[in-house]
């Protein structure tokens, strides 16, 4: 089912998963979602990981390799949604891929099943972002979109006249800006460039504070995105993620919770202190009038599972 007709059923959960690393299995994942799954989840995303140049040893010399440490996210993928007969969507990272590529990849999904994606275009190095000038490659998601969009009329970059695919598309916002952008209406705008392409719901970078979210909501309705807009919520439950994810994701944690877990005095009350405060942020978000919050694991099983159990009584999707 399209995640924009679920989104009508009421209050929500989502959850993002990352794919084993390379050589692992994903035993440690289904354990998590055995015990996800009775929370009526709203879908479960899967991340996908951009390929770096390694160096391989070969034959006395080195050849240099494009290899990602995540691969799978096709196979986990369908995985998922075979064992839990559970809507699953996956990242379509778009740097540094081909635009043959990600088609192809796109019709793998479409042949297992799969109605809803979300469009990213991940992080560049400086000489991949001067690489797209040859337009192989996708350098704005808003244009990877489009080309959706296409392939949803049957139109593929060698067949015009082909058989239709019918993907939801759903797109990054960023309610502090992305840090690429000069400012937040410049970003705005860039949005508004994707929903304007054919993305139908937003999912927002992670988001510590209710306020900036609904300046965020306002802001981007008032310059003409409607589509729905869910939060990403990822829990901070120790002081090394305190001080790392504002560093690595250019995101504002408020005072009032900074003081709290910086107060505390051993990690199992940093834990639930951050659990707590992510519990009451998501309250909050519900009581604007988000139709779903969407929970940024990152396989962290125990304290999404606490947090989950908590909210299981207001989450009223019948999804």
């Amino acid at each position: 089912m399209k995640i924009t007709e679920k989104l009508t059923r009421g209050r929500s959960i989502s959850i993002e998963i990352i794919p084993p690393k390379r050589g692992d299995d994903c035993s440690a994942i289904f354990s998590m979602l055995d015990r996800f799954v009775k929370f009526q989840l709203l879908f479960v995303s899967v991340t996908k990981h951009l390929k770096r140049e390694i160096l391989v040893p070969y034959k006395n010399k080195f050849l240099t390799l494009k290899n990602t440490n995540r691969p799978g996210t096709v196979g986990l993928t369908q995985a998922i949604m075979t064992k839990y007969n559970i809507d699953v969507v996956p990242h379509i990272v778009i740097g540094n891929q081909s635009i043959e590529d990600v088609e192809d990849m796109l019709i793998d999904l479409a042949f297992c099943g799969i109605e809803n994606i979300f469009i990213v275009r991940g992080d560049l190095a400086d000489n991949e972002k001067k690489s797209t000038a040859n337009h192989s490659f996708y350098y704005h998601s808003s244009e990877a979109v489009q080309r959706v969009r296409m392939l949803n009329k049957g139109q593929y970059i060698s067949v015009k006249n082909g058989k239709p695919i019918d993907f939801c598309i759903g797109v990054a916002g960023y309610p502090e800006k992305h840090y690429e952008a000069l400012n937040q209406y410049d970003d705005l705008l860039n949005l508004k460039k994707k929903v304007d392409a054919g993305a139908d719901y937003i999912i927002t970078q992670m988001v510590f504070d209710p306020v900036i979210f609904k300046k965020f909501v306002l802001k981007a309705r008032k310059v003409g995105i409607n589509v729905p807009i869910i939060p990403g919520i990822k829990p901070i439950t120790n002081i090394k993620s305190l001080f790392s994810i504002p560093k690595n994701f250019f995101v504002t944690i408020p005072h009032s919770f900074t003081e709290k877990i910086m107060s505390a005095k051993t990690t199992e009350k940093q834990k639930n202190i951050g659990i707590n405060y992510t519990i009451e942020l998501i309250e909050s978000l519900y009581d604007q009038g988000v139709p779903a919050v969407h929970l940024f694991t990152t396989n962290m099983g125990e304290d999404i599972y606490q947090i989950m159990k908590e909210l299981s009584s207001i989450v009223s999707a019948k999804v």
